[in-house]
């Protein structure tokens, strides 16, 4: 049986994570200031709830952070999670075979 690390599969969620193209292309609109769902949503051209459930999943793993005015959720990029997340993948693939 073949088993994993924590830091395995916080790198596996990572991957997954990033392995959406309507998630990059969220990230990059987010990548320099705060959005509400509904500007994320119509800018990528999907609906408010699919728009969410990305976004649950990019906060999920820190790749986000989120801040809340009135009723309103607004996200941004979390640009220092994607140097955690390079190093994550670095260390796996190039670490030691029992990491």
């Amino acid at each position: 049986m073949i088993t994993y690390t924590e830091k395995q599969k916080r790198t596996e969620l990572y991957t997954k994570a990033l392995g959406h193209i309507t998630r990059l292309k969220i990230l990059r609109f987010i990548a320099h200031e705060y959005k509400t769902v509904n500007e994320i949503a119509k800018a990528m051209g999907i609906s408010h709830s699919v728009c969410s459930a990305h976004l649950g999943i990019l906060w999920r793993t820190g790749l986000v952070v989120k801040r809340r005015v009135k009723n309103f959720s607004y996200y941004k990029l979390n640009p220092e999670k994607l140097e955690d997340i390079q190093e994550s993948i670095k260390s796996f693939i190039l670490g030691p075979h029992q990491d």
